[in-house]
């Protein structure tokens, strides 16, 4: 008797399992859907906020260019000293690099 339940097939369950079978798939899928819609809607309102930041920044570029027309130039020729002295001595150029580093480390982790 016992040899009949053993050898029945093992794939088909009772009917209370293949209906909770179905309620769980349903619930996954439910799930995944509200997964869905909020990775969504995360995504949306990221892209919204990156927008903003982004005419801010615009904003503020054009409100510094009105406010210190020469800041551009004086930025530009920064620019120009830096790299010509780079171009000179490039060794010395990365080794101070690495001294402001290893300050800025200091600086942010002290001594211990």
């Amino acid at each position: 008797m016992s040899e009949k339940r053993t050898t029945g097939d093992v794939s088909r369950g009772a009917p209370e399992k293949q209906a909770g079978s179905a309620a769980n798939e349903g619930s996954v899928e439910n799930f995944y859907a509200q997964a869905t819609d909020a990775a969504r809607t995360v995504a949306d309102q990221a892209s919204g906020l990156v927008r903003q930041a982004y005419r801010q920044g615009e904003h503020y570029i054009q409100e510094g260019r009105r406010r210190y027309p020469q800041a551009e130039s004086y930025y530009r020729d920064g620019t120009h000293l830096v790299e010509q002295q780079v171009h000179a001595s490039p060794w010395l150029a990365l080794l101070l690099a690495g001294a402001v580093g290893y300050v800025f480390a200091l600086l942010v982790h002290g001594r211990d």
